[in-house]
């Protein structure tokens, strides 16, 4: 039994020698394996008529892996675990956000499967804050974080960009097979490393001959550095989800402090309107102030204060405090 014993553990240490002496270039060549695990969850209070809307909530949680090989290309699969809008929070669903392939050659760089959408990505870069709220364009539907399709994007100089998105229309949520894509393109400019000028296109074909097709317009400017962050952008959809001259359109202005590494406060102001008030139920603005804490590498603190002032003037304003907080591997 001793030999045995003995024996085992003179295996497992070559087995372990071998392994560490794997050399770096054996593991640049297995590639390069990278899990995802982000949760947002929230407590939050309203005040006044909103007094009953309390309670601890759990927003989102994203689960999925990254793998990177040396050949330039790069897999991704996640897995969108949320709730259903106006509906009781422990009812949950769970969706394939994203299934895709990319490949990196030179400045051009292709994405196809079920990516990421470019209608507000580099917004969402901008904003910097998903756990707390979604950038303008998401929060107000105006499309989908990610589709099935094909993106591709080209580096034509330093300062100078484009990508175009050519997929289904629908979002990662629902799978269209019947008739109606939808093409966007987006131009972005960088005449200095802390700013950035965008502008984006895009039409999303109706389903069948009694929907409309909807375009939309989206004109964005942002300024980062190490101290502050300072954006604004404006949007306007035509034929909004396909009803013939029902336009959406609006703007965010949003912007933060950076005191240190580790705490910032920012502020954000979002203008929602629709044509001839076809939609004024959903119209209204909001102010958004807080804080931001970081502990340590991997959870964010946002304490936070919001005020909803609806489109419609019979109806009150709304009050809430929220504590977000996002946890990100």
């Amino acid at each position: 039994m001793k030999k045995r014993i003995v024996y085992a553990l003179l295996l497992a240490g070559l087995v372990f020698q071998a392994a560490s002496a794997e050399t770096s270039e054996d593991k640049e060549k297995r590639g390069n394996f990278k899990p995802i695990l982000t949760a947002f969850t929230n407590f939050h209070s309203g005040f006044g008529e909103e007094n009953d809307d309390r309670g601890f909530a759990l927003e989102r949680c994203y689960l999925g892996f990254k793998y990177s090989l040396p050949s330039n290309l790069e897999f991704r699969g996640v897995i969108d675990i949320g709730s259903f809008p106006k509906e009781s929070d422990n009812q949950r669903f769970a969706f394939i956000k994203y299934a895709e392939v990319g490949w990196k050659y030179k400045r051009l760089k292709l994405n196809a499967g079920m990516i990421s959408t470019t209608m507000f990505k580099v917004q969402e870069y901008f904003w910097d804050k998903r756990y707390l709220m979604k950038s303008f364009q998401d929060e107000y539907d105006y499309g989908s974080s990610a589709d099935l399709g094909i993106c591709v994007a080209y580096q034509f100089t330093d300062e100078l960009s484009a990508d175009f998105i050519f997929a289904n229309g629908e979002g990662y949520k629902k799978l269209q097979i019947n008739d109606g894509l939808m093409y966007g393109l987006g131009v972005t400019y960088n005449p200095v490393k802390e700013l950035t000028l965008r502008v984006y296109g895009e039409i999303n074909e109706g389903s069948n001959e009694q929907e409309k097709a909807s375009k939309d317009i989206a004109l964005f400017a942002g300024y980062k550095n190490e101290h502050f962050s300072l954006a604004a952008e404006y949007s306007r959809m035509f034929n909004y989800k396909h009803g013939n001259g029902r336009d959406r359109y609006g703007c965010s202005v949003y912007g933060s402090w950076y005191i240190d590494k580790r705490w910032e406060i920012f502020a954000r102001y979002d203008n929602v309107k629709s044509s001839d008030d076809w939609d004024l139920a959903e119209d209204g603005q909001l102010g958004l102030v807080g804080v931001q804490y970081k502990i340590g590498k991997y959870i964010t603190l946002g304490p936070n204060f919001r005020l909803w002032k609806p489109g419609h003037s019979e109806k009150a304003n709304q009050y809430y405090a929220y504590l977000n907080c996002s946890f990100n591997l």
